[in-house]
């Protein structure tokens, strides 16, 4: 929760989703948009932070990763396509920065390569920086 206090308490942090749409990008093509809804409770309140800034226009589509992106991507987290497109949004978004606990697919050693092959910097929910 704390978290979710700290990103709405600025008005320039953006809440990042990838654009894997054909045309311009909407939340129904974005593959973390759709992880949300199945793992969140729609009255939750990470659910209804993200409503909130969606309402506040603080919500952002990162495009696609370039090939290269996409190698290196796939180096680093060969198997799990969901943890992929996450990276992907943050090598791509304003800040390269991703907030996740998740220590399974973002070891130290990954979240290392990551600062130095994709400038992105992991860090993980419960202290943010």
């Amino acid at each position: 929760m704390d978290f979710l206090v700290w990103l709405i308490d600025d008005s320039e942090r953006n809440w990042v989703l990838d654009d894997n749409g054909k045309n311009a990008p909407v939340l129904q093509t974005s593959l973390i948009w759709a992880e949300y809804q199945q793992t969140l409770s729609q009255v939750s309140s990470a659910m209804l932070l993200f409503q909130q800034a969606l309402d506040a226009g603080r919500v952002c589509f990162a495009t696609r990763p370039n090939q290269t992106q996409s190698r290196i991507i796939r180096g680093l987290i060969s198997q799990n396509r969901k943890d992929r497109v996450v990276l992907g949004a943050a090598a791509n978004s304003g800040s390269k920065w991703l907030v996740t606990n998740d220590f399974d697919d973002f070891d130290d050693f990954t979240r290392a390569a990551c600062q130095s092959k994709l400038n992105v910097t992991i860090t993980d929910a419960l202290r943010p920086s």
